[in-house]
C-alpha cells in the first residue's frame, strides 16, 4: 500500500465573532465573552477516523494520524510541511522539547524520548508530557509517570484522567468519595493528593469527559458531554472557572491545542471538510 500523504490547504481568515453567554460553574464563571472564530487552513484528503488530531511546538501545530503520518504547518497560516513520521502505526503522541514522542500500535515509545526511560511495551493508549519533560501514560488499570531521567515509573493504580504538569504535579478530575460531585485535584507524581482546586456543582454530570491541554497559564481545560451537548471549561489554579462555552462534537481525541498567544486551536468539519480554526478570546467591555 502506498503511503497516504495529508494534503492541506492554506485559506484566508476570516472572523466569525460568536457573543457567548456562559453559564455560572463552581464559582462563577465570566459572563459575556466574544469569540472571534478565524480559519487558519483546510486538511483534505485526511481520513477522521483515522485522526487522533493535533498538538503544539514552538509556533506550529503538529497534526498526526493512527498511521503514523504527520504534517507541521504554522499556527498564523504562513506555511505547511510533511513532518517526520511516526515509526509505524500510533495510538498517540505528545511533543517533549520541541519533537514528538509517540505512542506505537506495539504500547512501545519512539521519538524524543528520555534515554533513562524504559520503551515498553505499557499496557496504555494516550500519553501526556509536562512541561518539564516528565511522562504520563494512561489507558490501563494504573497510570504510569515516567519523570525526567528516571528508570522507572510510578504506578498510579485507578488515576484516569489525569494531566502532568512540571515539578511532579499531575491535574485530575474526581468524585467526591460521599457527595458525588465532581471535583479538580491537585496530585504529586505519586498520587498523594496536594489540595482540592474546586467542587463542581451537583448539576455537572459529565459524559465523555477529557482533560487538557493545559491552557496558557496552566489552568485545567475540561471537555465533557451535557444533555447532548459538548461544554468546554477552563479552570484556574485558584479554582475559579473563567469560561464556559459549547463547543462541536470532536473530530478526533485531541482536537484542541493552545496557540503560542492563548488562542484555542480547534480541528472542525466545516462545509465537510476538516479544517483547523483559531479562537480569539475577547474579555467583555466595562
Amino acid at each position: 500500500m502506498k503511503p497516504r500523504h495529508f494534503q492541506l490547504s492554506l485559506v484566508l481568515s476570516v472572523a466569525l465573532p460568536a457573543l457567548l453567554l456562559l453559564v455560572a460553574g463552581p464559582v462563577g464563571a465570566q459572563e459575556g465573552l466574544k469569540i472571534d472564530k478565524t480559519m487558519v487552513a483546510t486538511l483534505d484528503g485526511l481520513d477522521a477516523a483515522s485522526l487522533i488530531g493535533l498538538r503544539v511546538v514552538e509556533g506550529r501545530v503538529l497534526v498526526a494520524d493512527a498511521l503514523g503520518h504527520t504534517v507541521s504547518l504554522s499556527s498564523d497560516q504562513s506555511s505547511f510541511r510533511h513532518a517526520p513520521p511516526a515509526p509505524g502505526p500510533i495510538l498517540d503522541f505528545a511533543v517533549r522539547f520541541g519533537a514528538p514522542v509517540f505512542l506505537t500500535a506495539a504500547g512501545n515509545l519512539a521519538g524524543n524520548v528520555d534515554p533513562a526511560w524504559p520503551r515498553g511495551p505499557f499496557a496504555a493508549c494516550s500519553l501526556e508530557i509536562a512541561d518539564d519533560g516528565a511522562l504520563l501514560l494512561e489507558g490501563g488499570h494504573e497510570a504510569l509517570y515516567l519523570s525526567p531521567a528516571g528508570s522507572a515509573p510510578a504506578r498510579l493504580p485507578g488515576l484516569f484522567p489525569a494531566i502532568p504538569l512540571a515539578d511532579g504535579f499531575l491535574w485530575t478530575l474526581s468524585r467526591h468519595p460521599v457527595l458525588r460531585t465532581w471535583q479538580a485535584l491537585l496530585l504529586d507524581n505519586l498520587g498523594n493528593r496536594m489540595q482540592r482546586v474546586c467542587r463542581f456543582s451537583a448539576q455537572f454530570q459529565p459524559e465523555g469527559l477529557w482533560l487538557g491541554p493545559t491552557g496558557p497559564e496552566k489552568e485545567l481545560l475540561v471537555s465533557s458531554f451535557a444533555e447532548g451537548s459538548r461544554w468546554l471549561s477552563l479552570v484556574g489554579q485558584n479554582g475559579r472557572m473563567l469560561w464556559r462555552i459549547p463547543a462541536p462534537d470532536p473530530l478526533c481525541r485531541r482536537d484542541l491545542a493552545w496557540a503560542p498567544n492563548g488562542d484555542l486551536l480547534v480541528l472542525e468539519r466545516v462545509d465537510g471538510r476538516i479544517c483547523l480554526r483559531r479562537w480569539a478570546f475577547q474579555a467583555p467591555e466595562g
